[in-house]
């Protein structure tokens, strides 16, 4: 079983790195602009437990290496003030957790959650079922589902991401369901504000509606993305990414039609630049180096509180 966990968990993870480096070494500042004092600084640490809902860390050569090429690959990201990486449980005993997490500036909860579980899915384990959780008193955005690895053993996968960090916590022989009931408790021995929480601004009223419209065109989006990769099993085919791109593109013009001031016209930048990004000979490349889409990409979700 560890080495099978091993393969699929580290490989996961080079995909969460790839995704976010490609966002940007300073998002905070990328979105906010002049703003940028006016906006709290998020005061988040992560934290190394000496248990993890009870269970010890296990300390074998083949667990302990693997969290070591985890670790490093967080701790590579210029921004990151901590890091770890680490299996805890008893495998004996059908348990066993595994957590990566990563303390650093995350523009968008949204989107880099996202990309933490494409990335595990890129690595070759198939999450299914994702599905939004509690993300309970640390806030930011919390989904879990359900995966099957090589040896049939189940493992269910929750992830959160917030304006100062992102984690991942994996639980080998169980299921999302049972997962959610200890999710917040585990987050919260992991994750530690050390100064007041940064407070999302809310939508102007006038904006609600907009903003409504524009966080349910993302999701379908992001699904039909998720959806696409499990069929394909890695990074999706210029034809398939040109498919999705355009169908982004058509829902963000709509969300933006009739509509005026600074949330309408950056989803309506989106909207143009996906197209651009639609009409490349490789979407997936031309959608990483695209800042203009990126920018108003950022601006739209800090402006929506997202």
């Amino acid at each position: 079983m560890a080495m099978v966990v091993t393969a699929a968990v580290v490989a996961g993870l080079v995909g969460v790195v790839g995704f976010l480096l490609v966002s940007g070494t300073d998002p905070v500042e990328t979105v906010v602009g002049e703003d940028a004092a006016d906006r709290p600084v998020p005061m988040v640490a992560i934290v190394e437990p000496p248990t993890l809902g009870g269970r010890a860390p296990l300390t074998d050569d083949r667990f302990t290496a693997a969290a070591a090429v985890m670790e490093e690959g967080l701790a590579a990201y210029e921004d990151a003030t901590n890091a770890f990486s680490a299996f805890y449980g008893k495998p004996e005993s059908r348990d066993v957790v595994v957590v990566s997490a990563v303390a650093r500036p995350v523009a968008s909860a949204d989107a880099a959650l996202f990309g933490a579980l494409r990335g595990l899915i890129k690595g070759g384990l198939a999450v299914e079922g994702i599905a939004p959780v509690d993300p309970g008193p640390l806030g930011g955005a919390a989904k879990c589902g359900d995966a099957v690895d090589a040896d049939g053993v189940g493992i269910a996968v929750c992830g959160w991401a917030d304006e100062g960090s992102l984690g991942v916590l994996m639980w080998y022989f169980s299921t999302a369901d049972r997962a959610t009931t200890e999710f917040v408790e585990l987050r919260g021995k992991i994750e530690t504000r050390t100064g007041p929480a940064p407070v999302a601004a809310a939508p102007s009223s006038g904006d609600e509606a907009i903003c409504a419209s524009f966080k349910e065109v993302q999701e379908a989006h992001l699904k039909r993305v998720l959806d696409s990769t499990l069929e394909q099993g890695a990074r999706l085919d210029p034809a398939a990414s040109r498919v999705v791109m355009v169908t982004f593109a058509e829902e963000l013009a709509a969300v933006a039609a009739g509509s005026s001031g600074p949330v309408a016209d950056a989803i309506s930048t989106m909207s143009s630049e996906a197209e651009k990004i639609a009409a490349d000979e490789d979407p997936t490349r031309a959608l990483q180096t695209n800042t203009r889409y990126l920018r108003a990409a950022m601006e739209a979700q800090s402006a929506c509180g997202q």
